[in-house]
């Protein structure tokens, strides 16, 4: 009877504290996601409502979390909520993919003193750990500059070039914006010029990197904000950079001339996209689920074939293999055979 009472007595202590620690991590993330709107450009109350919609709903995240209290123990709980939850906004890195190098694989951790870290394949023994620099979400590429191999990645707010063999700081260069939102991959061209592009308030900037007596040398090209690439991705075909310009509002596809950064053409045929380049055409999925072949030319796109595949928001890019393309939204993944 009183191991009972004990029992019930530490169970509703239990539900307390864990009342209040998930108030006070969901009040955390909630004004975490008001203040990146305000720093948009929203009004307070468009702030806050769309950071509402964004949590996906206060009370069915609580019944969410409730669901779970009685199969796991409260440091369970705790790890869940502080660590997981509160770590993942702000320490974004493991949302990044790996970068395979000889016989290294190279993640952007987001780490103290670990920023950037390589593992060893056969045993994941670590290779070497680098840097106190704020990771953000884009992967890390590999590019050859003048014979010299670099690991590049686009951080919160610099774009940093790596040695590979010991990640030591070969050079670095400011890209940053307000909320330190930094998505799309770089784009490395063989003439040496990398495209940088990020939304918000960043922009897009051309960099020329050459190694002169085996220091790498940077040289700003040109830099504007008539491209923004948010969370998508960039391509190049010829001396034209592609890509889904915007954040929240409008996302036309847009092409700028890497050489010299003039716009060439914006085209609002597609919401936001993800695409593939196949033979000089794009293989293009935009987030409303609407596959389509396309092809660049001087003024725009050149609708080929479209259908709409999908019915749920589709943020990923296209995987062709022969003539199956893989395309998947948040809720199912669907293999499509080409004629």
């Amino acid at each position: 009877m009183l191991n009972e009472a004990l029992h019930s007595i530490r169970s509703l202590l239990f539900r307390r504290r864990a009342e209040r620690l998930l108030d006070d991590e969901l009040r955390f993330h909630l004004e975490q996601q008001i203040r990146e709107n305000l720093d948009r450009g929203m009004t307070p109350a468009e702030a806050r409502r769309a950071a509402m919609m964004e949590l996906g709903g206060v009370d069915q995240v609580k019944e969410e979390c409730r669901s779970q209290w009685g199969v796991g123990l409260w440091d369970g709980l705790r790890q869940d909520l502080r660590f997981a939850a509160r770590t993942l906004r702000k320490n974004p890195g493991y949302a990044a993919s790996p970068l395979a190098w000889r016989d290294t694989i190279i993640v952007a951790a987001g780490a103290p003193g670990a920023a950037v870290m390589a593992f060893r394949q056969n045993d994941g023994a670590i290779a070497w750990k680098k840097h106190d620099l704020e990771v953000s979400y884009s992967s890390p590429i590999l590019i050859r500059v003048d014979g010299q191999e670099q690991v590049v990645i686009v951080l919160a707010e610099q774009v940093v070039g790596l040695d590979p063999a010991t990640g030591e700081l070969l050079w670095s260069h400011p890209h940053a914006n307000s909320v330190k939102v930094n998505v799309t991959q770089p784009v490395w061209g063989e003439d040496g010029l990398l495209f940088v592009t990020s939304a918000y308030d960043a922009g897009c900037r051309a960099l020329r990197l050459t190694v002169v007596a085996g220091k790498t040398r940077v040289e700003e090209v040109w830099k504007h904000r008539l491209m923004r690439v948010h969370f998508s991705n960039a391509l190049r075909l010829g001396d034209t950079v592609y890509g889904s310009s915007g954040d929240s509002g409008p996302t036309p596809f847009t092409a700028v001339n890497v050489k010299t950064g003039e716009l060439l053409w914006r085209d609002r045929s597609f919401a936001k996209a993800s695409f593939l380049a196949v033979d000089g055409r794009f293989l293009l999925l935009d987030e409303d689920g609407t596959l389509a072949l396309v092809t660049p030319t001087a003024k725009g796109l050149q609708v080929d074939a479209r259908a709409t595949v999908l019915s749920n928001r589709a943020w990923t890019v296209p995987t062709l293999v022969g003539k199956r393309v893989y395309v998947r939204d948040r809720q199912k993944i669907m293999a499509i055979e080409l004629p």
